[in-house]
């Protein structure tokens, strides 16, 4: 999948397609964050959230509070 894609459709995508949970999933251009806080409560836990922008990636470390999310 590319571009911005709903994180519920991707969540849902990887959940149908047994994906599993302890895979690393790498979140390019994470932005504020969403899509890994959205794995997170499906019970994937290797997350890593990459974003050009230091400001992004400030907004996902206020939103997650470390948890398993790595930015």
């Amino acid at each position: 999948m590319t571009g911005f894609n709903d994180p519920h459709e991707v969540v849902k995508y990887l959940v149908a397609h047994n994906y599993p949970r302890d895979a690393r999933i790498v979140d390019f251009g994470c932005g504020t964050g969403i899509l890994g806080i959205e794995l997170r409560k499906e019970g994937y836990s290797n997350i890593v959230g990459i974003d050009a922008s230091q400001g992004m990636v400030d907004v996902c470390k206020g939103k997650t509070h470390g948890g398993s999310l790595v930015y």
